[in-house]
């Protein structure tokens, strides 16, 4: 097969990720010292396009050539996450590189809020304005999500990376102005870092003059000059009234008419937004507010609205994801399809959604998810995560989507770790059967005679060793289910006589320790501490809670 001719003319990523099977990887690299500047770009396009994630494309975001480095970062954006331990190179490479290519950077960034935090807030461990302003304005292009991380950012142990929070926090701030006041408060009340409460000391002060300008801003709008559609406040209008408000009617009387008592002043005002086609982010923002409105009839046509405005709703998602819990169908299934809508755009507001205790909350966001091209990965990303609750809504949202489109979420349902918890032991458990579900239900019998009327002695079971191990592990822990309660000691103890082997069963054994019959109770220890540490370990939480509840004998 010919090489690709890379020198001929430039080519665009689509070409190359078509055409990936005559790159190679080493070659690139080569070619990223080439003389000519097209050969140069495209071979970091074609990097990107076979997944190569390094630190070889950093240097040519500075590249002399503005193609080349418009090459580099575009090369970046397609590598994404894959890219997250050159966070810190990548920020730093930016000093001195054209504004097109920052620019491009900090969208890349933008994107991997939620997903690589921990390194995002690597990078304000610097002395560099560009490189902080980087992921500062990552933060600015997503809203209150980027906020969160600066305040997040604001509490880290490095003493750059809490100095830039707070200056990325004054700049950002008016979005949740009480939440990042407090942030700031307590930096500058508690750090022992006298840089650090002086930079907090100019955030605060940044923050009240940007706070004060923006009321003295709306005070001016609403006091001096007449209310050019003063019925907008008044009545419900008629469609042909809004059309002609929709034509007069400025936005800050708008966005001020949002915040009036009266129910039918924010539906007008809302409707007539709609019509001006008002995207701006502060008009977006203004109305993700709404969906907590007291009104149902508010919150549903907000969410209505958000969906006609388009892509630029996006800054609204994770209120949107919020609203999917909303006490009201109405308002939620508006949610929903809103949602559904900006498609991928609000993956990283629906993966943050995850992190709610309601499961029929959590398994709409995860359905949502799901449903995305990219949304399988997603969800396996997610049972990673430090929250139990987002583990839990991961794993019902994998075995939701069944063996195929799950991918490798059997595996991964495998390590996840449940800490102890019997609410995500459950769920994997219940994500597992749904791709991977029994044919057989019905537990094999035990051929030992009595196995199944009356409790047997060591010697017995000793003898049926046979039986035991024919029966398996499976068979024996569904036998624990069993009515009888002669049938589930027995059960309890051939698990124990399986030793290590019988570690699957470990869960089952470890719920029969608050069986109603103290026999079954006393025989799921024993077993335990025969399949050896591994049961132990698995089970401790449930250990603990046995040993503070048992009776003496349990003990």
């Amino acid at each position: 097969m010919e090489p690709l001719p890379l020198e001929e003319r430039p080519f665009t990523y689509a070409e190359l990720v078509t055409a990936r099977g005559e790159l190679v990887a080493e070659d690139l690299v080569r070619r990223l010292g080439d003389g000519r500047a097209v050969v140069r770009a495209n071979a970091a396009l074609g990097l990107a396009a076979l997944g190569r994630a390094g630190g070889e494309l950093v240097p040519y975001l500075r590249d002399a050539d503005a193609r080349v480095a418009r090459a580099a970062a575009e090369a970046m954006v397609h590598l994404g996450i894959a890219q997250r331990d050159h966070l810190v190179q990548i920020a730093a490479a930016l000093d001195g590189a054209r504004p097109e290519v920052i620019d491009t950077i900090q969208r890349m960034f933008a994107d991997l809020v939620g997903r690589a935090d921990a390194e995002l807030i690597s990078v304000l461990d610097t002395g560099r304005p560009v490189a902080a302003n980087a992921v500062v304005g990552a933060c600015a292009r997503i809203g209150v999500r980027g906020l969160h991380l600066l305040q997040a950012a604001a509490r880290d142990e490095r003493v750059r990376v809490r100095i830039n929070a707070v200056g990325g926090i004054a700049q950002l701030g008016d979005l949740e102005q009480r939440s990042s006041m407090d942030v700031l408060v307590a930096v500058e009340r508690d750090d022992r870092v006298s840089d650090v409460r002086a930079a907090t000391r100019a955030a605060v002060a940044t923050l009240t003059a940007r706070v004060k300008a923006i009321i003295s801003a709306r005070h001016k709008t609403a006091d001096p000059s007449p209310a050019a559609v003063p019925e907008l406040e008044r009545r419900a209008l008629n469609a042909a009234e809004l059309e002609a408000a929709a034509a007069v009617a400025p936005v800050d009387e708008l966005l001020r008419a949002l915040e009036v008592p009266r129910v039918h002043a924010r539906l007008n005002a809302i409707r007539v937004l709609v019509l001006q086609g008002g995207a701006a982010p502060e008009i977006v923002r203004a109305l993700a507010v709404r969906l907590r409105d007291a009104d149902e009839t508010v919150r549903l046509e907000v969410a209505l609205a958000l969906g006609k405005l388009g892509a630029p709703a996006v800054l609204a998602a994770p209120a949107l994801a919020r609203a999917l819990g909303d006490a009201e169908p109405v308002v939620m299934a508006a949610a929903e399809t809103t949602l559904a809508e900006l498609g991928g755009a609000a993956a990283p507001a629906l993966v943050d959604g995850l992190d709610v205790p309601n499961e029929a909350h959590g398994a709409r966001v995860a359905a949502l998810l799901g449903r995305l091209a990219d949304g399988p990965r997603l969800l396996r990303e997610s049972l990673g995560s430090s929250s139990v609750d987002v583990r839990i809504h991961a794993a019902l949202g994998l075995g939701a989507l069944g063996k195929v489109r799950a991918g490798t979420g059997l595996q991964a349902l495998a390590s996840t770790p449940t800490s102890g918890n019997a609410r995500l032991r459950a769920a994997i458990a219940k994500a597992v059967a749904l791709l991977e579900p029994r044919v057989e239900r019905t537990p094999p019998r035990v051929a030992i005679e009595g196995f199944e009327t009356r409790v047997l002695a060591e010697p017995e079971l000793a003898a049926g060793k046979a039986a035991i191990a024919a029966a398996g592990v499976g068979g024996l822990a569904a036998h624990l289910s069993d009515a009888r309660a002669a049938m589930r000691v027995n059960a309890a103890h051939a698990l124990g006589t399986l030793g290590a082997a019988a570690l699957p069963a470990a869960d089952a054994l470890a719920v029969s320790l608050r069986d109603d019959a103290p026999g079954v109770r006393i025989a799921a220890a024993r077993a335990l501490d025969q399949i050896g540490d591994a049961a132990i370990v698995a089970c401790a939480h449930d250990l603990v809670r046995a040993l503070r509840t048992a009776d003496a004998a349990l003990a």
